[in-house]
């Protein structure tokens, strides 16, 4: 199957990024060590190219019902971001998503890229029932660019002063001289800039919705005192954070619930899926695990209690350089207490368990 390019790909390449197929796209997997671009992000900032990740416009007079039916979450104030789900009718995850209410008529979806075609063929059929609104693909129409870590403010107010006073999960409209736009002059990614104070690893830091060639004018303009930051860092910076991934921690399969993600499925108002949602059993729970040495337990390697139970099994794993410990996210039975030692795989690892956002966690300790 051909491999997608974003196009900052040709940036990528003269950088000597290591190149990586992922989700069906060429992308950076790093530049210059895994290792030393997640401890940038933590000490400092970096920058990644996520223009992998979907865009879907929502627009129309049907479109606050049929984005409020199709995801779990209620949707916010204007200028807010939302986490939400979608659900399929067994309960289980299309996607995890981030909702961008631009008006009461306009909704922009940002999707995991493995799952846009699904997200946009799920919105067509929900359309039936909600006729009046149109879908737009416009993620080869725009780039999306994360600017992340504790100095990542001090770096992009200097174009766009305003994402200083930006919430966290809430967004501005820019033009492409860094001055803002009210919500409601927001045509498409193809014109405006959307900068959004949200990211995937923990920390602080911004992600930025622009038309192709203003994007890779800000991506080239960043990566001059910006490191640039593969995917390989970003895996391991959600895992110290504790966020799920698709495919590891969420599935078509997988109970949104056992994810810990009840505070972002509002069973008073109605969804997709809710009813198949609410019929399904429950009976394991997302937790961390802190490794006793370096070695890195596999994806699905199951886990036992001290008496050689099987109790669980690995979602994701990794060796932290932050902590300098091996941490993992694991789907443990929901009785087990925090503190209970337990072991891994053929290799008989020995870990405890612990909480999942390993960040503040492990940084009490």
């Amino acid at each position: 199957m051909k491999q997608l390019k974003t196009p900052f790909y040709p940036i990528h390449r003269k950088l000597k990024a290591k190149i990586s197929p992922f989700a069906g796209w060429l992308m950076p997997l790093w530049y210059s060590s895994i290792i030393n671009e997640a401890l940038t992000v933590r000490n400092s900032a970096g920058i990644f190219d996520i223009s992998h990740m979907g865009r879907i416009l929502v627009e129309g007079p049907d479109a606050f019902p049929l984005v409020d039916y199709a995801t779990t979450n209620k949707l916010g104030e204007i200028g807010t971001v939302k986490y939400s789900l979608i659900l399929n009718e067994k309960g289980g995850v299309k996607d995890d998503i981030t909702v961008y209410k631009i008006s009461e008529q306009k909704y922009l979806l940002c999707v995991n890229a493995i799952n846009r075609e699904k997200v946009l063929n799920h919105l067509k059929e929900l359309k039936r029932k909600y006729p009046n609104v149109e879908i737009r693909d416009e993620t080869f129409r725009s780039v999306l660019i994360a600017i992340q870590g504790p100095q990542a403010v001090k770096y992009l107010s200097r174009k766009f002063p305003k994402v200083e006073t930006l919430k966290y999960y809430s967004f501005a409209v820019f033009d492409g001289e860094g001055k803002t736009i009210p919500y409601e002059k927001f045509e498409s990614l193809e014109k405006e800039i959307i900068i959004s104070r949200t990211g995937y690893t923990g920390e602080d830091g911004f992600e930025i919705y622009a038309p192709i060639e203003e994007g890779r004018k800000i991506f080239l303009e960043y990566i001059k005192e910006i490191q640039p930051c593969g995917l390989g860092a970003r895996d391991i910076l959600r895992i110290e954070a504790g966020l799920p991934l698709y495919g590891n921690e969420l599935s078509e399969d997988i109970n949104p619930l056992s994810a810990n993600l009840k505070k972002f499925i509002h069973l008073e108002k109605e969804f997709f899926g809710k009813e198949a949602l609410l019929k399904r059993e429950n009976n394991y729970s997302l937790k961390g695990l802190i490794f006793e040495s370096r070695r890195i337990p596999r994806s699905k390697e199951k886990v036992y209690d001290i008496t050689g139970k099987e109790i669980g099994y690995i979602t994701s794993a990794t060796y932290s350089p932050y902590f300098r410990k091996t941490i993992a996210l694991a789907f443990i039975e929901k009785n087990r207490k925090e503190g209970e030692k337990v072991i891994v795989g053929k290799n008989k690892l020995t870990a405890q368990i612990g909480k999942t956002k390993f960040l503040k966690y492990l940084s009490n300790e």
